[in-house]
Formats: C-alpha cells, structure tokens, sequence
C-alpha cells in the first residue's frame, strides 16, 4: 500500500465534483444528501428560520462570503428545509424542518442583466414546478408589475395549499448589482429596496428575502458618485447582513469529508505522522489561540496528505487571492497544476506531505497572475530571490518558496518562523540551510521574533499598507470623472495636405472638455489660440450626457478654427482610474519609498503600466481616428460632418484650414515659412532684408549666385518666383500689388492687407505689431518667418509713400540692422503712408516752390519735409527761444519743425494748424486757403530767417545812439576806434578797459566786431541769447558808455588829444553860480559837417543880434539838456 499513489485513497463524493446551481439542482433529490452541516451552518440556519416563523419582522437577509465557501449549497439547502422537503435533506438538517409554516422557493441566479428578469425568470420556474404550467407572463416593463406577479403567485401558493408563504433566494445577486451599476436607469437597486421593505411588512402573507453575495454592496458601487453609492448603501442597511465565513476547524472539517479519504487503509505511522505535525501547527499558533486541539487532532489523519500547517495558508491563500476564481474544493479534487489532486497522482503514500513549498507552486502556476498592485510587486521580489536561491540546493529552494508563500499572504497570525519553516519543510539539514540563507546568502532577513523571516529586508515599504493610506485619504469616494481628462495627452493634429499644397505647417490643439461643461467651457475655449486652431472633444461619462451633449445649441455657433466633437461614453475606464490615483498618492506621499528603492521602482513601473492600459483604453479620444464600436461625432460651422475613415479628424484639417486662410501665401520654402525660423533661416533673411533695402536696382539683388547661399533660395522662391522683383529697363525694381499680373506664391493680399492698414490710419502711424496680427490671422495666416520679409518687399516698392519710425523717431534708411531690431521689438516701430494726391498735390508742389525744393514726376513728401526740418535745425539757438521779438504763429512754426516727428502729419495737418487753418482735406481745403498756407508759412519762415540779423541791427543801433553818433556805420566804428585809442592808456578800470579794446578793434567785420562788442558786453554770444540777455545787454551800455565819457573828459588836453586826429571835437563846460558843472566833449562825423555849418551860422545871427544873452541861452540849453541825459541814462 506504501508504493500505491495517494489519490488511491480518495473516494470523492459526486457532489463537490461540480459547483452548486439552486435553481437547476433543487429539483435533484439527492444534491444536499451529503451536505456537511457545520457550526457556521448551524448558527446560520438558526438566525434564518426567525423568519419562517408567522408575523416575523426579519424576512430580508443577505449573506456575504468569499467564492467558494458553500453559500450556494446552503441556500439550496436552506430552501429545502423552508419547503419542508425533509427527505431530501441530511439527517443534522432534518429536525429544522418546521411542519406548521412552509415557504415554497423562488430559486433565481443572477446574472448581467435586469434584477427583475431574473426573478421574473425564476417566478415562472416555480409556478411550473408548483402549478406544472406558468401562467406569468414572458416580461415585464416595470418594477411595479413584478411586484404585484410576486404578491399574485403568493396568494395562489396559499390559495391551493402549496405552502403559506414564499422565499426569494437571489443567488450571484453581485452580477446583477454590477449590472445595475452600469445601468442606472433600470432602477435595480430601487427594486431590492423595496424587496427588503415588503419582505419586512409581509406579515400574515410572508414574503422572505435571501441574497448572496461575494462582496459587500459598496464594492459595486465603487465608481459611482458620492450621492448613488450613499443610496446603495441605504438599500443595504435594508437587509441584515450574515458574513458567512467558515472557522479553519470548519474547513478542516469540510476538507476531509471533500477528499473521502479512506482512513482504515492509511498506514498507523503516517496517522501518527499526521497527528504529530497537527500538534506542531497547532503549537505555531496557525489555528488560533482557541482552536479545538482534540478533535482536529484526530481529524489530522483524514486530511491526509496535506501538511496540517499548510490548511490556514491555503484558506487565507483563496480568500486573498482565490476570489471569483478558485475555492477549497477545487484545490482538492481538480487537477490544477501543483493542485492537491494532481499531487495526489504523482506522489505515493509513503513519499511525502503536501508543503507550503508546494502551495507556492500552485499559487505561481495558478494564481500569481490574479495578484494586483502591491502584491505584483512582492510576487515579483519572491520570483527573484527564488530563484537566486535554485543555485544553493533543493532544501533551500523549498525553504525559500515556503517563506515566499507565507510572505505574500502577509497575515500575522501566520508569520514565517523557523518552526513552522521546520514543520512544513521537513528535511534533513534544514535547520543549518535557514541560517546560511540569513547570515552568508542574506536571502532571507530576520523581522523580530513574532514576524519570522522574510525575503526582503525591514526598511521596505509595505505597499497594502500604503495603498490602504490611499483609500482612507480619498474617503471612500471614487476620483471625479474630470480627473480623467487629466491624463488625455495634450497634442497637436497637423494639416498635411495643406502643408504640401502651401508649405503652411498649421497645428490644431486638442482639448479635452468634460461634456457636463460644454456651455460653460466651449467659449472659453474656442477662444484660445496656441495654434492656428482648436479641436475640442467633449468627453461624456454617459449615454444620458452623451444625447444631451449633441443637441447642445453651442456646437452650431463655434467659430471657423474649432473643430468640436463628442465621444462615445467612457464610463468604463473608472476602476483603472481608481488604482492609477491610488498609487499616485502612494509616489507622492509615502517617504518610505525613499528607503526601498525596489518598491519605488515598482510603484514608478505600475503608474508607468497603468497609464499604458489607460492609454490603450482611451486610444479612440487620443488617435482620434475612427473607430465603429465608439464613434466620435464631429461638428464644424454649425453643421455636423464626416471625416474619411482612414484618416479621422486629421484629414479633415486642410478642409478646415482651406475656409479660414483662403488668401494664405504659397511659399514652399521650409527656411523661412514657419512659425519659428532657425538662426540660419533668420540670418540669410536679415541679409536678404538688407538686399532688398539697399540694392533692390541690381539683378539678383546682388547676390552671390555662385556659392547659393541661403538668401539666394529665398530670394529665387519668394521673391523672384513670386514675381515681385522684376526687371524694368535697364534696371530691377519691386512691384506693388497693384501691378502685380501674375502671383504664383498668393503674396498679393497679404501686401494688400498692408497698404490697406497704412490707408485706413491716414494721417496716424500704424505699429508693425498690429500688421503681423493682422496677417496671422484669417484670411491670411501669414506665418512669422514670413512676415518681416513682407514688410520689407512692401517698403520697397511703396519707399517714396511710406515711412518708418523706431521709438517714434523717423528712420531715413531701412536696411538690416533695423529690421534685426524690428524681429525682436516689432512693437517700437511703426508705418505711415505718405499719400500726396488731390488738394494734398498742390500743396506739396507750393510749398516746394517756397522752399526751392526740386520735384519729380512721383510726388515725395520728404523732398519738401527734409529742407524746412533742416531749415528749423539750423536756426541760431537766439531763435529757437526767441518769444517777444517773434510773433505768436511764428514761434508756433518755429516750435512745431523742432518737435515734428511725423512728414505727413506736419505738412497736412500739423502746419496748417499752427496758421490757424484747417487741415488738409480734399473736400475742406480750397484754392484760396492754399495760398493763404502758402503766404503765412512764408511769412513765418521769413521772420524766423531775419531774427538774428535783426537782434544784430538793434546792437547796432544802441551803439551809436549811446555814442551820440548816428551817421554812417563805417564812419562810426573809425571815430570810436579812434576815441578809445585816446583813452585807452588812462584806463584802470578792466570792464571798461576790456570794452574800450573791443571798440578800437578795427581787424573784424561789422557783424563780427557786433558780436563780439555783445558778446562782452551781455558776458554771452548773441546767438545763445534769451529774452532777458537783450534787456541786460543794454543795461550794461547804460553803465559802461557815461564811464567812458568821464574818462575821456578828463583825458581831453593837448596832451592827450591830438588835434588832426579829432578835428570834428569839442569840449563844453559850463559853471553854474553855485560852482555846479555841466561838462561833455562832443564829437560829430564828416557826414554832419554840412549840418554843423548850417546850425553855426544860425547861432552866429543870434550871437550877433542878442550878444551875450544869446551865448547865456544857449549855455543855459546845454544844461538842462545834459540834464535830461543824465536822467535817461
């Protein structure tokens, strides 16, 4: 019997060779013969049949236990003993069988459907097995109607004697909730509230509830918002709860009575062996602290041969990561890889025990790849060290896989000792194989005495622990559907086909736009312009969202550059979303990671993978493309369009940019048709630039044809294959738009659009900047290598009618240097048109006249502007301050070509009314106020002109009348030379010394000697005077000439006079009574001698009739006037 294979031994019973179906076995007799009644049984059935009792209040229940447990075996046996069906039950079930009260069974099974169609479906199997015919009808439309079918079959059941009330097991009732939570609107989980309130209220017409479930409610309800899951968790709270979970000495019962095994044929030693190891788990603390020593002791023999210690692994194996998809059973009686059964096969009686090691064979080959999230990555840490640890023998693999196994279950009441790694693994030399594993290999790492060993050291981030930190961080609640959106790539679509039809790289942006907010958020966003245009998605989260988003009146008022479409719902990507935020709490918050870098490894790699799947799940909103199974419904222009399949979206981009830049350039030329250029690019258009500014007369612009540098692959593609730079005569020229026949790269417009910018301001400048945004947008779209190249062609061809200013000031040459600066700050310059026509013509033509300006055939408003700003710049400094020698519109003139900066303005609008005339306007400015502009400027600059040698004259002039000389000038600055020659040897005083060298200075011209007498005299040159130096200069005359008269008084003897030099000088003195004097020397020119003759002769007539009276006279008149001069000076 040794030598025979264990699974000799085994007699399985037919009835855990399949899982149970209530509705299909009830009708088998035999299919609870063999049911194991246990303790958890027992104590189940017992808090159930409360409600079998008459007027009972506890008639809604719903039982919750791990896959696997027997909860479909229990209902089926629970419904047998409410039917009263005693004889199909085992003898343990039979004495619960209550004679007086029977409940005949609803059996449903659920599944992805409506809760109502299968109970609809199981009303009508029990009225076939009640009634042998159904006379329910096939469907139902409401929850209203099931209801009264339920409250009609309950009284039939009574009315013909079947039973005194019904009981509604709803086995998989979680396939019905998953349904539910997918749809919503079926109103499911109304229906099971009101269930649990009519099976509460039945009273005399009993109506008892049972489901069955996995998982509790909220599980279900996980990704629905905060106010569905509170109102799944209200129905819940309708139906007490029964956590049918079985206890390890339970399990150990139901595994034995599972595997049949024969005990009588089982070997004494291996019973006693099997007795042994129970005590030895026992003793590990495996069963718990309250385990029933004797009689799992003496069950130890028929689990036979699973190791005793393995069975509390294995139960918390299954519950941890069995769930939905293996069970105790299955372990044991199928052939699974590494499962008991296929071991069972392979093994003899007297070979060995099922180990711990062998469970984690079977957890790798059946379940390792259910584990998720933390557990991947302590499945992944397992895998490694296992197999580091196949180089270093059989026992220390095994040992090993054993610690693996018992590390990923991670329960403290199973921790990994040496004991139980001894009592599982029992092999020779295992105690010595430990130590080298912890203290040589460092495979394994001490974790204290309670916790055992583990495969990976104490410093390592317990990743459950932190993803359940995640969970209580979040409150339970699922990440709002608008976190979604933030992981939708933000890209750019490119119009290809109008970028090789037009050389215009255009980008949409994609916006994602969750559908709840489309009218708050479609304007907003429409009006963002990162790109040439938009595309907006509107995400809906559900069919409801998705109907409402495409009748929203928005979509039909988008400007041209949106392209807006709505998606099919993506309310299934909630769970990847859930655990793609959990573990981003997880990187973000647990400072543990920063210790462990395998785990931080791992969460950076899970985040990686999950995003992967997300993408992959998304991949229709992110590709765009189209995409039958979840269409995306695209509108444009207030219509709803369809885009080629092949393509999606993108094809329909060029269409798109087609209506809005209709009038785009043709440029194929990558330098410098982009958006932005490289330095290359921008370098050969500064010199092209500069080419155009400087040599635009010259083939080729002159440029190098024989090295082809870039500029010259602008200029042959833009340029001359534009037909812009053409050759006229002997010569080239640039063309306007207007003479433009032919226009192969569509620059026209665009150069239109600028003289039309330039005309629209008149007479007012216009900042490069505006252009540029002009041209970019519709229906140009100009891009921005392109645009300084356009200005500077336009300049060319239109440099006798535009100007260009920088910083407000007027730029004569527009070259390369410039135009580098108009690239970085195009909002320092600005652009005037400098139109000269119509009534503007004549005025130009006049004041050229003015001005002795010459004219040619194509009028330039410079000719006329350059000679009066010239005029005004080189006025002396007396002039551009002058105000009370200037009249009032002079100095406006004057003040005016100082401060112009603007040609056209000045002449048009800015001279005109500085005269007090209008401006010039065509259809406001006649003949006559021409020629009034004409008289009043010339009038003013005429003033402007004399100023100075009027101030010059009036110097003159006080002179001599201070001297008392008023002949000739010439004659004048002889005898006052001569008379400060006379004196000038006696003179201490430096003033006076330093004015009389002045005046006897005969080596200078007049207007020089002038200035230079002013110059001293005023301590300043007359043409830097002021107002007030004019005022001081004469009233230093007024000090300065009495002061040298006295010198010259006492001076005037025979000495210092000599007689031929001063023939024409007298000295008067007259003495008064008192002693007073009245003393002048007076000089007088030869151009008075003739004067002189005649006023002698008069007096000589008075002298000789009056004598002495008339000499008294005349001396009492030179008194009072000496008087009169001293008063006035």
């Amino acid at each position: 019997m040794d030598q025979q294979p264990i699974s000799s031994l085994f007699r399985v019973r037919g009835a855990f060779l399949r899982s149970v179906d209530v509705a299909e076995d009830y009708d088998d007799p035999r299919s609870s013969e063999h049911y194991v009644v246990t303790n958890l049984v027992r104590e189940t059935l017992r808090r159930l049949s409360s409600g079998i009792q008459p007027y009972s209040s506890q008639r809604a229940w719903r039982l919750t236990g791990d896959y696997g447990t027997g909860k479909s075996s229990f209902a089926l046996a629970l419904a047998r003993v409410a039917a009263g069906h005693d004889q199909r039950l085992p003898l343990d079930l039979q004495n619960w069988v209550d004679d007086q009260v029977k409940f005949e069974p609803i059996l449903v099974t659920g599944d992805l459907e409506p809760l109502r169609s299968s109970i609809l479906r199981g009303i009508r199997e029990t009225e076939d097995r009640a009634f042998g015919k159904s006379d329910c009808i096939s469907s139902t439309r409401s929850n209203d109607e099931l209801l009264e079918l339920l409250d009609l079959l309950g009284d039939r059941i009574r009315a013909e004697k079947v039973g005194d009330g019904l009981l509604l097991v709803l086995d998989e009732l979680g396939q019905n909730l998953r349904y539910a939570a997918q749809h919503p609107d079926e109103d499911d989980i109304f229906l099971l509230q009101r269930l649990g309130e009519r099976a509460v209220r039945s009273n005399g017409k009993p109506l008892m509830v049972v489901a069955l479930l996995h998982q509790g409610f909220a599980s279900y309800s996980a990704a629905a918002d905060a106010v569905v899951r509170k109102e799944w968790d209200k129905v819940a709270g309708r139906y007490e709860e029964i956590v049918f979970a079985q206890p390890i000495e339970q399990a150990a019962v139901l595994l034995a009575e599972t595997l049949g095994l024969q005990e009588a044929l089982l070997p004494k030693k291996i019973q006693n062996c099997m007795r042994e190891m129970m005590h030895r788990a026992l003793k590990s603390g495996f069963y718990g602290s309250l385990a029933a020593e004797k009689s799992l002791v003496s069950l130890a023999p028929r689990l036979f041969p699973l190791n005793p210690i393995v069975l509390p692994a294995l139960v918390t194996l299954l519950r941890k990561f069995g769930q939905n998809e293996r069970s105790i059973v299955s372990f044991l009686i199928s052939f699974e890889p590494f499962g008991l059964r296929a071991f069972a096969e392979r093994v003899t009686v007297s070979e060995r025990l099922y180990r711990i090691s062998d469970l984690y064979d079977y957890f790798k080959a059946n379940l390792s790849q259910l584990s998720a999230g933390p557990s991947r990555a302590r499945w992944d840490i397992a895998e490694s060290v296992v197999d580091k640890g196949i180089a270093y023998g059989e026992t220390a693999e095994k040992l090993l896989k054993a610690v693996a196994l018992l590390n990923m279950i991670d329960d403290p009441a199973l921790p990994s000792t040496r004991e139980v790694l001894l009592a599982s693994e029992s092999e020779p030399g295992a105690a010595g194989i430990i130590e080298r594993l912890v203290l040589e290999l460092r495979l394994l790492h001490e974790r204290g005495t309670t916790k055992g060993l583990s495969l990976w050291p104490h410093t390592s981030a317990n990743l459950e622990d932190l993803l359940r930190q995640a969970d209580e961080a979040a409150g339970g609640s699922s990440p709002s559907s608008f976190a979604l959106l933030d992981y939708l790539p933000k890209k750019y679509l490119v119009a290809r086909r109008h970028y090789v039809e037009t050389g215009n790289l255009r980008h949409f942006s994609v916006l994602y736009v969750h559908a709840k907010d489309a009218e708050k958020w479609l304007p907003q966003a429409a009006g963002q312009l990162p790109a040439d245009g938009t595309v907006i998605v509107l995400v809906p989260f559900s069919v409801e969202e998705q109907r409402a988003t495409v009748q929203l009146p928005t979509l039909k008022t988008l400007p041209k550059h949106v392209v807006c479409g709505v998606s099919a719902p993506v309310a299934g990507v909630s769970d990847l979303l859930s655990e793609l935020k959990r573990w981003e709490w997880v990187r973000k918050n647990a400072r543990e990671l920063s210790f462990d870098q395998f785990s931080r490894d791992y969460v950076r790699d899970e985040i990686e993978r999950l995003k992967a799947s997300l993408g992959r799940e998304l991949e229709f909103l992110t590709e765009l493309a189209v995409d039958h199974n979840r269409p995306i419904r695209w509108f444009y222009d207030g219509r709803e369009i369809q885009v080629e399949e092949h393509r999606g979206i993108a094809g329909y981009l060029s269409i798109v940019c087609e209506e809005i830049y209709p009038e785009c350039p043709v440029v194929l030329n990558e330098l410098i048709n982009r958006r932005v250029t490289s330095s290359a690019a921008s370098r050969a258009r500064t010199l092209l630039i500069e080419a155009v500014a400087t040599r635009s007369t010259e083939e080729n612009l002159g440029l190098n044809c024989d090295r082809n540098p870039p500029e010259l692959a602008i200029y042959l593609s833009v340029l001359k294959g534009g037909k812009l730079h053409v050759k006229d005569g002997n010569s080239w020229r640039f063309v306007s738009h207007s003479e433009m026949s032919e226009d192969p790269c569509r620059l026209s417009p665009s150069l239109k659009r600028i003289h039309e910018l330039l005309l629209e301001a008149d007479l007012d400048r216009v900042p490069v900047d505006r252009i540029y945004d002009e041209l970019r947008r519709s229906p140009f779209g100009v891009r921005d290598g392109l645009l300084p190249l356009l200005v500077a062609i336009y300049l060319a061809a239109h440099w006798q009618e535009t100007s260009v200013y920088e910083d407000g000031t007027f730029l004569l040459r527009v070259g390369g240097d410039e135009f580098q600066r108009l690239n970085k700050e195009p909002e320092a310059f600005t652009l005037q048109h400098c139109s000269v026509s119509g009534v503007r013509l004549e005025v130009y033509h006049q004041l050229a006249k003015v001005i002795k300006a010459e004219t040619n055939h194509r009028p330039d408003i410079l000719t006329v502007v350059r000679p009066l700003v010239s005029f005004a710049v080189s006025l002396p400094e007396y002039v551009r301050h002058a105000s009370e020698t200037l009249s009032p519109q002079t100095r406006r003139v004057r003040d005016l070509l100082f401060s112009a900066q603007q040609p056209v303005t000045l002449l048009f609008r800015d001279l005109p009314e500085a005269l007090r005339l209008p401006a010039v306007e065509t259809e406001t400015f006649g003949s006559e106020q021409v020629t009034d502009l004409v008289t009043r400027l010339t009038e003013a600059i005429s003033e402007l002109r004399n100023a100075y040698p009027a101030l010059l004259t009036r110097i003159r002039e006080g002179l001599q009348d201070a001297f008392g000389l008023n002949g000739g000038f010439e004659e004048f600055r002889k005898l006052i030379s001569k008379r400060s020659l006379a004196i000038g040897d006696r003179i201490v005083d430096m003033d006076l010394k330093a004015f009389v060298l002045r005046l006897r200075d005969t080596d200078l011209a007049d207007t020089q000697w002038i200035e230079s007498v002013a110059t001293l005299v005023a301590k300043k040159a007359p043409e830097r005077w002021r107002d007030i130096d004019d005022v001081f200069f004469f009233e230093r005359m007024a000090t300065l000439i009495p002061r040298f008269k006295r010198v010259e008084l006492i001076g005037f003897n025979g000495d210092a006079v000599c007689a031929e030099k001063f023939r024409r000088c007298l000295r008067l003195t007259v003495t008064r009574p008192d002693g007073s004097e009245a003393d002048e020397i007076l000089h007088w020119s030869p151009e008075d001698d003739r004067r002189f003759q005649i006023v002698e002769e008069a007096l000589s007539k008075l002298v000789y009739e009056h004598g002495k009276i008339a000499l008294a006279a005349a001396a009492r008149l030179f008194w009072q006037q000496q008087a009169v001069n001293e008063e006035n000076s």
